[in-house]
C-alpha cells in the first residue's frame, strides 16, 4: 500500500469520525474566543515600554510619573528587547528617551528629546502616547518657568533660594493635578522592524489554537501506542512500509486536520493573506515537530489510558514553555534557551515577525528521529507478545 493511500484512508476516517471533527471545531471556537478575550484585555490594560538612555535623572522622574497613570502599565527595557516586544504586539508603544533628555529639559528645550514607536496593530497608541507627551511638556514648562522667574528676580535684585524653588514646584504640582490646559502634538515614528508582524485577534487566536492543536495531535495519535507491537510491524512490512512510513503517512492525516483548522482560524480572525503566507511555512514545521513529540509520548505511554492522562499535562507544559499561553519573562534567560526545542516557540518567532526556519527544521527533525528511535527501542520487549 502506497503511503498516500494510507494517508487518504486515515484522513477519511478522521473526517467520518465525529469525535475528531468535534475536537477540531472546539479547538477553533475556543481559540477564537480566547483570542478575542485576550485582545480586549490588551485594550483595557495598555502597556508602554520605556527605554531610558538619559544620562541624567529626568528620565526616571518621567517613568515614575507615568506609573501613576490609571490603566497604564510601564515596563523598562533595553532597545533591542523593547523593539522585539513591540513587534510581537506585547506593548502599545515604546518610548525611547535620548541621552540628552535631562540636559535639554532642564535647559528649557523640548525638541528631539524622545522617540515614540507604535505597535503595528495598535489602535490605542495615541491613548498611551498622550500622557507621555503631556508629562514631558509639564516637566519642560516647570523648568522654563523656574528659569525665567529666576532670571527676572535676579534682575530685580531679589534672591530666589532653593526653598523658594521647592515651594514653587509644589505649587505647580498642585496646579497640574487639576488638569493641564496645554495641548500637545504627537509625533509618530515608524520602524521597519514591525512590518511583518501577525497581530491583533489573529495572533492571539493562532497562539491559542496551536496549544489546543497539540492536544488534538497527542490524542489522535493513539494508534502510535500500538506502533511498537509486532503485529503492527508485520502488517506495515507486508504493505511495503517501515515504521517511519507508517508514522509519516498516518501522522500526516492528523496534521492535515489541524492545518485545515488553522486556515479557518486565520479567515475568521481577520488574518490577511500576507499574514497567512508569512506564518503557514512555520505552521507546517510546527506540525512536523508536534508529530514527533506525539510519537515520543504515545510510544512511551504504551496504552490509550496512559496517553489520555498525560496529554493534558504535556499540552500545558509545552504551551507554557513556548510562551504561547503566557509570554516568557525577560529575566528567564535559561528558560528561553530551553524553549528553543519547543514547537510553539518556533511559531512565536513567526508571529513576532522574526522566523527562525533553520533552527525549527533542525529541532523538528530531532523530535521525529527521537520518536522513531524510542519506537525501535521498544520493539524488543514487544516481540514476545502479540
Amino acid at each position: 500500500m502506497k503511503w498516500y493511500r494510507l494517508f487518504g484512508i486515515r484522513l477519511k476516517a478522521f473526517l467520518k469520525d465525529g469525535f475528531s471533527v468535534i475536537i477540531i471545531i472546539l479547538a477553533v471556537v475556543m481559540a477564537l474566543a480566547l483570542g478575542y478575550q485576550k485582545l480586549h484585555e490588551q485594550e483595557n490594560d495598555l502597556t508602554a515600554i520605556m527605554v531610558d538612555m538619559d544620562r541624567g535623572n529626568y528620565g526616571q522622574k518621567l517613568t515614575s510619573e507615568l506609573r501613576k497613570e490609571e490603566n497604564l502599565k510601564i515596563y523598562e527595557s533595553g532597545r533591542k528587547s523593547a523593539m522585539k516586544d513591540l513587534a510581537g504586539d506585547e506593548a502599545e508603544v515604546v518610548v525611547m528617551l535620548h541621552e540628552d533628555f535631562t540636559e535639554k529639559i532642564s535647559g528649557g528645550e523640548y525638541s528631539d528629546v524622545l522617540d515614540i514607536y507604535f505597535a503595528p496593530s495598535s489602535a490605542y497608541g495615541s491613548t498611551v502616547a498622550e500622557p507621555v507627551i503631556s508629562n514631558v511638556m509639564i516637566m519642560w514648562m516647570d523648568e522654563a518657568l523656574i528659569s525665567r522667574m529666576s532670571d527676572f528676580l535676579e534682575k530685580e535684585g531679589i534672591a530666589f533660594s532653593e526653598e523658594d524653588e521647592k515651594a514653587f514646584r509644589r505649587e505647580m504640582a498642585e496646579i497640574w493635578k487639576h488638569g493641564s490646559t496645554a495641548k500637545t502634538k504627537q509625533i509618530i515614528l515608524d520602524t521597519d522592524e514591525t512590518e511583518k508582524q501577525a497581530s491583533g485577534w489573529f495572533a492571539f487566536s493562532v497562539a491559542w489554537y496551536l496549544v489546543l492543536a497539540l492536544f488534538y495531535i497527542l490524542i489522535s495519535g493513539s494508534w502510535m501506542t500500538e506502533l511498537s507491537k509486532r503485529s503492527i510491524r508485520i502488517r506495515s512490512a507486508r504493505e511495503g512500509m517501515g515504521t517511519a512510513g507508517m508514522f509519516g503517512s498516518m501522522g500526516l492525516a492528523s496534521a492535515a486536520m489541524v492545518f485545515g483548522g488553522f486556515i479557518v482560524v486565520t479567515v475568521i480572525s481577520g488574518g490577511t493573506f500576507e499574514m497567512f503566507l508569512h506564518t503557514a511555512p512555520m505552521m507546517l514545521i510546527y506540525l512536523v515537530g508536534t508529530l514527533g513529540i506525539s510519537l515520543c509520548a504515545c510510544t512511551l505511554s504504551g496504552s490509550l489510558m496512559a496517553l489520555m492522562l498525560t496529554a493534558p499535562f504535556l499540552t500545558f507544559l509545552f504551551g507554557t514553555m513556548s510562551g504561547l499561553i503566557v509570554p516568557l519573562p525577560q529575566w528567564a534567560y535559561g528558560l528561553e534557551l530551553i524553549s528553543a526545542v519547543v514547537p510553539g516557540r518556533w511559531m512565536q518567532t513567526a508571529l513576532s515577525g522574526d522566523p527562525e526556519y533553520i533552527k525549527a527544521l533542525v529541532f523538528a527533525a530531532i523530535w521525529c528521529l527521537l520518536g522513531l528511535f524510542i519506537c525501535i527501542i521498544r520493539k524488543k520487549p514487544a516481540d514476545g507478545s502479540e
